[in-house]
This record gives structure tokens, C-alpha cells and sequence, in this order.
């Protein structure tokens, strides 16, 4: 199957410039490889001898840079949606990310939706600010905590602060990660992620400390193309939350009990192929090289990745998921075959708005396009709640007909009473997969397990909500096409 694209900002710069990027083609190779100057005469070198030097542009301040970001911090905090629009530049470029969603945006298209954002009171916490800066643009990376009546969410963020007429600018931001707080955070309800070293449970939220122990390279993932590393992490430099868990019991899907030995940070992802390579002793560009030793493929692993803290079981080796013990119990939904009721929904997606607007472009766009977009490329799941009885039908259009080809995503969910179908409000972004359905709050609905084909392993969905906090994940760094 094809794998989307979902670089960062961040990793489209690392890519850019590595020597192991995607390659051209010979001829286009050939094509971009730029003339010989041409030689300048007399004249010119005594017309460029006699001018002045430019003089070098000033550095941005630190100074200035943190006034810029207090700015933006106040404007939201006060309402002052003129103030807040007057600190982007013209060229602009935004990523909007909101548990598992993410949306895309110019300097136009970023205000018109943060506009709406204005209309109801919002609170705007910053941390953990870091700036580096050139004369020319300033990084800033920071931690944000942001709440706007029940919703609430935080996560790193990364400005870049350019100089426009005269003035500093935001021309790039970008939510890195969102975690949405909520009724769902505190369940006690985990992730298990089976490795050649044992079973540990993913705790995405916990804050990673100053410190860390030795370096391990870790064996044993489920897909081979994920490289991981770790290093042991004291206890002691947790948030008191995290680290109380070491004194608690857990149950881990199939009904075994196990406890906390220790806590480390792991980094998990899939490299771009030419990093890869190169670690294997394929070389760069072609050149052999020497296969690197997993202690050096742990050391690059872990200067690449994204670092999230995880605790190790004792007394459990198989299961998905844990809870603590004591705890709500996760239901887990039977799977429905019910070929009138797959038919029925079938039909009533086809007649969503949205769908049918995709189609259109579907016609246009596409090759040899005929019949429906979403016909050969659609899921039906049933699934039923043990106890209450609902029953919810998922409905996934996934067309990945490869890069540079027409490709469309499309999620629908109802919900069967009778021969009545209602359709459930999504507020998550469509996964690649849905592979089953639980009852983690006890509130008699069910929650999906959710699939991408890069960067998340599985995350818990609520159809209803917009939250998607708990997850297991990877930073994917190849290039698919």
C-alpha cells in the first residue's frame, strides 16, 4: 500500500538538504546543472572595486523576538483579533493540528479560521520558550497550552520570525503535536507496545525529564522498517503522577496482571531510505560503505527522533492494551456480519455532501475515471456494544491510487437503531484502518482503535468527541514516492 506523506516542516528541511535525498534523474540531473560564468571585464572589476561593501544586517535581537511572541500571546488572551492578524507576514504558511486532525493554511486561509477562534474567550499559556536566531530569521519552539470553553488542548509549537518592512513576522507556525485534554485523559487506559526487551505501556502525555541513562538499541518491533532506541529514565524526575503509577497494579488485555519495573524515553521511527541504507553499508549515492554497528544505528536513531516516555511491565507478555487495575474495565465490541445493514450504510454515505463533492473532482481529475470514487476503496465495520446493545457502522473510503495521482479520504459513522440510521458528528481526522472498537469510559458507547499507514500504530478515536489523546505512534521519515 502507498504511504501518505506527512513531513513536518522540520523533516521537509532535514530531507532538502541531506545528500541522501530523493535523487533526479539523469536528465534532469544533466538539465539543472547550472553555466559557467561568464568572466567579468576591466570595467566591471574597477566598478566593483570602487563599491562600498553593504554593511552586514544586523542580528534579530533575542530581545525583539520574545516581545514579538508576547505580542501574539496577549492578542489572543485579550480577544484582539486586529492586533493578532497585524503579527503575520504576507507569505505565510500554517499547520493546525488538533488530536488526530490537521489542516493546512496561507496567511488568508489562517486568519479566516483563527478568526472564528476569536469569537469566544480564550486562554493561551506559553512555556519552555527557545529562540534561535540569524540575521536573517529567528526559530522559536515553545510549549503551548491552550483552552477555549470545554476544550483544551497542548503540545509543542515551532514560529519562524522573519523581517518584514521593517518589522518582525510570523511566516511560518506549526503545532507539532496535540494532545487534547479532556473527560478521557485521566482513564488509566494504555497502549502496549511489545519489544525483544519486554512489554511497556506508551505514556504520551508525561513531560520527559532534564536527564536521561545510557543509550540501548532496542529489537523486536512488530514492522521492520521502525529502528528504535531508548535510555532508562529516573523515576524521581517524572511528574508525581507518572512516576506513582510504579506503585500500582495494571491488567493488560486477556487478563494478565502486571506491575512497573522502570520507566525510559523511547524514540521510534521509520528512516528515510537513504539513512537507512547508509546504516545497512549500501554508502551514499551508490558509494559502499560499511554497516554501522547497533550502537551507532541507536545513536543516529536517537538525534532523529521525537523521544516519548514509557514504562515497563513485569509479569505480561501479549496483549494490546492495558488499564489499571480497579479501574473501568475496556469492553471490547463484537464484530457484526450484516450484509443488508453494510448496504444500507453504503448507500447513505454515497449521498453525503462531501462525497459527492469529491466525486466531481474525482471526474476531472482522475485517469480513466468512471463509476464512484469510493466504491472499490471503501471498509464497512459493524460493531456492537456487549452490554448497551449499539451498534455503530464505520464506513471508510480510502482511494491511495499513488503520488500524483487523484487520492481521496472519506470517514462516516452511523449509528443502526431499528432500520434508522443517524449519522454520528466526527470530529477526527479519517484513519487508514479501522481494526476494532472498545468501550474504554464505561458510558455504554464505543470508541474506535484506529490505524494510519505512517507515524501512528494505533490511537483510541471518539467518534463524538475531539480528542485523541491516547495513542501509540512513530515518526515516519521516508519518502513514499
Amino acid at each position: 500500500m502507498i504511504r501518505r506523506l506527512g513531513f513536518t516542516v522540520l523533516v521537509l528541511s532535514l530531507a532538502a538538504g541531506s545528500a541522501m535525498g530523493c535523487q533526479k534523474k539523469p536528465d534532469e540531473a544533466a538539465s539543472a546543472t547550472p553555466q559557467a560564468a561568464a568572466t567579468p571585464g576591466p570595467e566591471a572589476e574597477v566598478k566593483k572595486a570602487a563599491a562600498p561593501a553593504a554593511p552586514a544586517p544586523a542580528p534579530l535581537a533575542e530581545s525583539a523576538v520574545k516581545a514579538l511572541v508576547d505580542q501574539w500571546q496577549a492578542a489572543q488572551n485579550k480577544g484582539d483579533f486586529a492586533a493578532y492578524q497585524g503579527l503575520y507576514a504576507e507569505k505565510f504558511f500554517g499547520i493546525k493540528r488538533a488530536g488526530q486532525r490537521e489542516e493546512r493554511f496561507d496567511r488568508a486561509g489562517w486568519l479566516k479560521d483563527r478568526q472564528k477562534m476569536f469569537q469566544k474567550p480564550m486562554s493561551v499559556e506559553l512555556k519552555d520558550i527557545q529562540i534561535r536566531a540569524s540575521s536573517a530569521v529567528a526559530d522559536v519552539e515553545l510549549t503551548q497550552r491552550w483552552v477555549s470553553g470545554k476544550f483544551e488542548d497542548k503540545g509543542p509549537k515551532r514560529l519562524l520570525i522573519v523581517r518584514e518592512g521593517g518589522a518582525l513576522k510570523i511566516a511560518i507556525e506549526e503545532m507539532m503535536r496535540s494532545v487534547v485534554i479532556g473527560k478521557h485523559d485521566a482513564l488509566g487506559f494504555y497502549f502496549t507496545l511489545s519489544l525483544g526487551s519486554g512489554m511497556y505501556i506508551a505514556l504520551p502525555n508525561a513531560k520527559l525529564p532534564a536527564n536521561f541513562g545510557p543509550l540501548v538499541s532496542e529489537s523486536g518491533e512488530n514492522d521492520p522498517a521502525i529502528y528504535t532506541a531508548s535510555r532508562s529514565v529516573d523515576a524521581a524526575q517524572l511528574e508525581p503522577s507518572v512516576s506513582a503509577l510504579k506503585t500500582k497494579k495494571l491488567r493488560v488485555e486477556g487478563g494478565c496482571d502486571a506491575t512497573i519495573s522502570e520507566f525510559r524515553a523511547m524514540t521510534r521511527l521509520v528512516p528515510h531510505f537513504g539513512w537507512s541504507g547508509v546504516w545497512k553499508g549500501d554508502g551514499e549515492l551508490g558509494k559502499p560503505g560499511k554497516p554501522w554497528s547497533p550502537e551507532q544505528i541507536a545513536e543516529d536513531v536517537w538525534k532523529l527522533g521525537q523521544p516519548v516516555v514509557f514504562a515497563k511491565l513485569e509479569g505480561c507478555s501479549e496483549g494490546s492494551y492495558a488499564w489499571l487495575a480497579g479501574g473501568m474495565q475496556p469492553r471490547a465490541a463484537e464484530a457484526v456480519e450484516d450484509e443488508a445493514l453494510s448496504e444500507r450504510a453504503l448507500a447513505a454515505f454515497g449521498k453525503l455532501p462531501s462525497v459527492r463533492a469529491t466525486q466531481k473532482e474525482f471526474m476531472k481529475q482522475a485517469k480513466n475515471a468512471e463509476g464512484n470514487w469510493w466504491e472499490e476503496a471503501t471498509e464497512v465495520a459493524i460493531f456492537k456494544h456487549p452490554t448497551s446493545g449499539q451498534v455503530l457502522v464505520s464506513v471508510l473510503a480510502n482511494l491511495k491510487d499513488g503520488c500524483g495521482e487523484f487520492n481521496a479520504s472519506e470517514w462516516a459513522v452511523f449509528e443502526a437503531k431499528g432500520k434508522t440510521l443517524k449519522r454520528v458528528p466526527l470530529n477526527q481526522r479519517a484513519p487508514d484502518r479501522i481494526s476494532g472498537a472498545l468501550d474504554v469510559d464505561g458510558d455504554g458507547r464505543l470508541e474506535f482503535l484506529g490505524e494510519t499507514d505512517f507515524s501512528t500504530d494505533i490511537a483510541l478515536l471518539w467518534p463524538d468527541a475531539d480528542e485523541a489523546g491516547v495513542a501509540l505512534t512513530h515518526l515516519y521519515l521516508d519518502c513514499p514516492c
